[in-house]
């Protein structure tokens, strides 16, 4: 800052790495877009159970954004005597000069950083004072009537087994645990009913504010801003008359209460929603490769030709797109709500997507549902310039569906995509389509798994096949190229997690070492390159889709690979409405579908 002095959180709030302010020595010097920033940047980092540790706060070209960080607004809650929830004015603060550097990027409720954790910038302290500068949240109360527990009704009983909670305006009785991360645990619960008999729910529980115990970045607005993302999907879907049921589950209820003096700015968050059935994709997916490894490794009397013949394994990846296209269809009109107005998901992945198979050990007609919008930023401001843009708001969520565009922000920051029109588009405008094709990609690779014929079986085939034996020859490239995209982006986010993890342990020797490691890997580069090939390959068999004789199924195969083409190419200004219009073009699909899914459930089930 201009007084000269350093920006001194309390102990243990912040690994800082390197100081980089005019007191302490000179700050870095821009670096291009190609090299990485002089000083790694700072990283706080809190261990998830059952997975890798992974960065919440970093620095880019000298741009600080962990919670030392000056900022210029403070978020003011006025607590509504009528309970109706927090309300949020703006405080302007005392000048503060801009950074040699650029100006520090204000927070936002979207503030969230790399790989999967939130992180909004906090009130910095400098000379010993709180600085009188913070964000503004945009929250729409009007939209959101929170209910607020005045402090004298204390805090609310723990949830256990058994016990009856009333929340907003209705009572449920607590089932069994769902889940449980470092911000959040989910019951499972049942309206209170005479009966007994009252619809599934499921509560997600959050401590939020500042107290023991709770993240730096889980703030009261942060929850409420999910919620009210939650209820606004809703509330537009409902006035665009959209037909079946919602992708993203309804709120039903939620409060918050105080949790009393010992810890006056802390409050216990309770939301109820809809209960989705199904569970999330990646254990879907896992499920489905290890019993494919389970009937592999069993002894078949099926001689070896007859095992690898051509059509098992052609109708095994007709079975995996078909259920890649029900992803897109389904998710399409949820996103196309989304981003045409509301927010930008920002953290879509196989974790946060729930698939349920009404029919148990069959892979049609599956059901797919959005969760956790626990990272989402504002549609309105991330179009914008000002805080909670694109321009000030770093890459988040996992890493493993990034695009390329979001490596080359996160190393190079904001002018590391000015120059790239195609890049900025991809980063401003399309993580969500991005994200969402590298699951449908996932699905189609996972759940293929039917071994390729040999060459010697498909040299044996007469000569009226040779289209079949080119296209096996296709979807085989295009599964090599899926595999190196997607090992290449495995790989990128374990050696991010390295990073974080020498960070999180204060070893500053290794944490720079990484992070040199990192910056030196060319990671966005070599992300394009691989995004290429993998295009080159899906527009290939799409080609050949639509060469088939057999129209109607493989036509549409055909469009679900143009399709995620153009979800994922930085090129291709392919909207929400232009891939459900692909995907639905053919009508023929309707007359023929029942048949096409009974052939494909007995080549299942052979």
């Amino acid at each position: 800052p201009p007084s000269g002095r350093c920006v001194r959180p309390p102990s243990g709030r912040v690994l800082a790495i390197a100081c980089c302010c005019q007191h302490c020595g000179p700050p870095p010097l821009r670096q291009p877009s190609t090299m990485a920033p002089a000083v790694p940047p700072p990283i706080t980092a809190i261990p998830r159970a059952g997975s890798v540790v992974v960065p919440r706060t970093i620095l880019l070209n000298g741009r600080s954004l962990s919670p030392i960080s000056p900022m210029r607004e403070r978020p003011v809650l006025n607590m509504t005597p009528h309970g109706a929830g927090p309300s949020m004015s703006r405080q302007q603060a005392s000048p503060v000069g801009p950074s040699p550097m650029g100006p520090s990027p204000a927070s936002s409720p979207s503030r969230r950083f790399a790989a999967g954790f939130s992180s909004p910038i906090r009130a910095g302290v400098v000379g010993g004072a709180p600085s009188p500068v913070s964000l503004t949240l945009p929250l729409a109360s009007s939209t959101l009537p929170a209910n607020f527990a005045p402090a004298s009704a204390g805090p609310p009983r723990p949830l256990a087994e058994g016990e009856v909670a009333t929340i907003g305006r209705r009572s449920f009785v607590i089932a069994k645990v769902l889940g449980q991360g470092a911000y959040a645990i989910v019951w499972s619960a049942r309206a209170h009913t005479a009966d007994g008999q009252g619809e599934e729910v499921a509560i997600k529980e959050m401590r939020c504010g500042k107290g023991p115990g709770i993240l730096p970045d889980a703030s009261l607005q942060r929850a409420n801003y999910e919620v009210e993302v939650m209820l606004r999907v809703s509330i537009v879907a409902g006035e665009a008359g959209a037909c079946g049921q919602s992708a993203v589950p309804q709120v039903l209820e939620h409060q918050y209460w105080p949790l009393g003096p010992a810890a006056p700015e802390a409050y216990v968050y309770r939301v109820v929603m809809e209960r989705k059935a199904g569970i999330p994709l990646v254990s879907f997916l896992e499920a489905h490769m290890s019993k494919a490894k389970e009937e592999d490794s069993v002894p078949s009397p099926v001689s070896a030709p007859e095992k690898t013949d051509i059509s098992g394994y052609v109708q095994s990846f007709v079975a995996a797109a078909t259920a890649a296209r029900a992803l897109l269809v389904q998710l399409c009109p949820t996103f196309e709500r989304l981003n045409g107005g509301i927010a930008y998901h920002r953290d879509v992945n196989a974790r946060n997507l729930l698939v349920h198979a009404p029919v148990e050990g069959s892979d049609l007609d599956l059901q797919f549902s959005l969760l956790d919008f626990g990272l989402s930023v504002d549609a309105a401001l991330w179009h914008g310039r000002g805080e909670g843009s694109w321009q000030t708001e770093n890459p988040s969520g996992d890493a493993r569906y990034w695009g390329p565009a979001s490596w080359l922000r996160f190393f190079g920051g904001a002018q590391a995509l000015q120059n790239d029109a195609d890049m900025t588009h991809q980063y401003s405008r399309r993580l969500d389509a991005y994200a969402l094709a590298v699951c449908a990609l996932e699905v189609m690779a996972k759940l293929h798994v039917a071994q390729a014929p040999s060459e010697a079986t498909l040299r044996s085939l007469p000569e009226g096949r040779s289209p079949e034996v080119h296209l096996v020859h296709d979807i085989e490239r295009l599964m090599t190229s899926w595999s190196t995209y997607w090992q290449h982006a495995v790989q990128s986010f374990e050696r991010l997690a390295e990073y974080s993890r020498a960070v999180c342990l204060n070893d500053k020797r290794a944490a720079a070492q990484r992070w040199q490691e990192l910056s030196a890997s060319n990671i966005g580069q070599t992300c394009l390159s691989n995004l290429h090939s993998l295009c080159d390959d899906l527009s290939s068999v799409a080609e050949l889709c639509r060469m088939q004789q057999s129209l109607g199924i493989w036509a549409e195969v055909g469009h679900v690979l143009e399709a995620l083409r153009g979800m994922v190419h930085e090129s291709s200004r392919m909207e929400w409405t232009d891939i459900h219009r692909l995907l639905a073009r053919n009508e023929r699909r309707q007359q023929i579908q029942p048949q096409q899914q009974q052939q494909l459930q007995q080549q299942q089930q052979a």
